[in-house]
């Protein structure tokens, strides 16, 4: 059965939220699998990146890999091709690693490509930090 998620956003709440089924302790690292809460999540980031990823899955065989910024966060969304099964994980552009380090952990997870768009929205959201990039949340949603 698939759920639905209603979760107060900006304006009425401070700040946006996105839904994972495993958050750290600090809220730097977030990751969900299951797929309605990835279907939330996908809507939270918009009309354009959405298209990027239909556009990317028409041309791929087994499906996409793509990173978006989100407020301070970094997201790796990873969907098969029929749209079935994915993956997001956000990284805190605030994590507490080094550069070098951060990129070798990405490449290993996924590939050069992916970290290194990843590298590029990191060193992004460094040099541009504001009040302004801390507008969003990741929220733990157990289903009982």
């Amino acid at each position: 059965m698939k759920g639905t998620y209603l979760y107060p956003q900006p304006p009425i709440a401070e700040k946006y939220s996105f839904l994972v089924d495993q958050l750290d302790k600090n809220h730097c690292l977030g990751i969900t699998t299951d797929w309605n809460k990835i279907e939330y999540n996908l809507k939270m980031m918009g009309a354009n990146f959405n298209q990027r990823l239909e556009i990317g899955l028409s041309f791929l065989e087994k499906g996409i890999t793509e990173t978006i910024d989100v407020g301070r966060y970094i997201a790796v969304v990873g969907i098969n091709k029929n749209k079935s099964e994915g993956i997001i994980r956000f990284f805190d552009s605030r994590l507490k690693i080094e550069r070098n380090e951060l990129y070798k952990e990405i490449e290993l997870m996924y590939d050069k490509i992916i970290a290194k768009s990843f590298i590029l929205l990191y060193d992004m959201l460094l040099s541009n930090s504001s009040s302004f990039k801390d507008n969003v949340e990741l929220l733990l949603v157990v289903e009982e």
